[in-house]
């Protein structure tokens, strides 16, 4: 939590957050520039985007990595927006926005009262937006700031920095560290990146897995498994743990009109527990299906890799039928 961040840390994140507030560089900066910034410690990279023109909220959006980068490349590219997802978010909030630790951290750092304060929150995927807890992601967003500071103020003059049409085209500039003696510098340097990283879902066979538990299995080719992969729309909250929007599998025999099962994941455990679950089901129903009918993109991207092992025939259904509806509409309820 936050106290896994040292003090010297917490009192430079919220300087340089004050340092950022003052000097408003979204008034002469666009959303489509972007740079990298290496994390001299471990080299994570964060890639930095200044909001504010069509934001609602002025800030800074720290993208992690590759997924981050793919994540504001995508809406970017098709719709000019921000994606606030896979980043972490730095906007200026009044005091009653924060959590209560994180006003005592105010107190103990002995920061005067202002109107508005730094607010720094990770937004991932399927997660509620949740304070930093780890002190080499914090030592990121602090990198992150600094030089987006010093970059805001060189592009007065300059003019110069990467563009998501530059990222397409494989290079970005990046921020890099280096030391001189003791002394830790910075400069510029154009790297060639690669927007490849798989958004989505499709979730990676386990080959051995699958065929230790599946392969005795008699296959059954005219039976068919109506199956979805969906967000519910109701956040969980666990005892101590980050709330999150849980991804939920129904698994329903369409000629039928019977139940097979349903389960639910915490986003970050989907890939790994998706086919376990589908497995536990074949077990259970003793056979393998001729056909997987699969709702939707994601759902047949997700299940793709899986029937392809075990030889089942994938079909994606547009729109989940009336049955699938009747049954999804019972659990949100529930």
């Amino acid at each position: 939590m936050l106290h896994d961040i040292s003090f010297p840390i917490w009192r430079r994140l919220f300087s340089l957050g004050f340092d950022f507030l003052e000097l408003k560089p979204w008034e002469w900066m666009e959303e489509d520039m972007m740079f990298g910034v290496v994390q001299p410690e471990n080299g994570e990279v964060g890639y930095c985007v200044i909001l504010g023109k069509s934001h609602p909220s002025p800030g800074l959006a720290i993208f992690k990595g590759a997924k981050g980068l793919h994540s504001y490349l995508s809406l970017w590219n098709t719709e000019k927006k921000v994606n606030i997802t896979d980043c972490i978010l730095l906007s200026f909030e009044p005091l009653d926005k924060f959590w209560k630790e994180e006003k005592e951290l105010f107190e103990w750092l002995e920061m005067e009262s202002e109107a508005s304060f730094p607010l720094i929150r990770d937004h991932e995927k399927g997660m509620e937006a949740w304070p930093l807890e780890d002190e080499e992601e914090a030592r990121l967003v602090m990198f992150a700031i600094e030089q987006s500071i010093s970059m805001a103020i060189r592009f007065k003059s300059e003019r110069m920095l990467s563009a998501p049409n530059d990222a397409e085209h494989h290079r970005i500039l990046f921020r890099v560290p280096f030391r001189k003696g003791a002394m830790l510098l910075w400069k510029d340097q154009w790297q060639e990146v690669k927007n490849e990283y798989e958004t989505g879902a499709k979730a990676q066979a386990n080959k051995l897995f699958l065929r230790s538990n599946c392969q005795n299995l008699p296959v059954k080719a005219q039976r068919k498994w109506l199956m979805e992969i969906f967000t519910f729309p109701k956040l969980k909250r666990p005892i101590s743990q980050r709330p999150y929007y849980p991804y939920v599998l129904i698994v329903v025999d369409p000629d039928e009109k019977n139940f097979i099962g349903e389960f639910m994941f915490q986003p970050p455990d989907l890939h790994e527990h998706l086919q376990i679950r589908i497995k536990d089901l074949l077990v259970l129903e003793g056979y393998l299906p001729g056909t997987f009918q699969l709702v939707g993109e994601e759902s047949l991207e997700l299940v793709s890799d899986i029937a392809d092992e075990l030889q089942i025939k994938k079909v994606l259904i547009p729109k989940a039928p009336q049955l699938l509806e009747e049954m999804k509409a019972r659990l949100v309820k529930e």
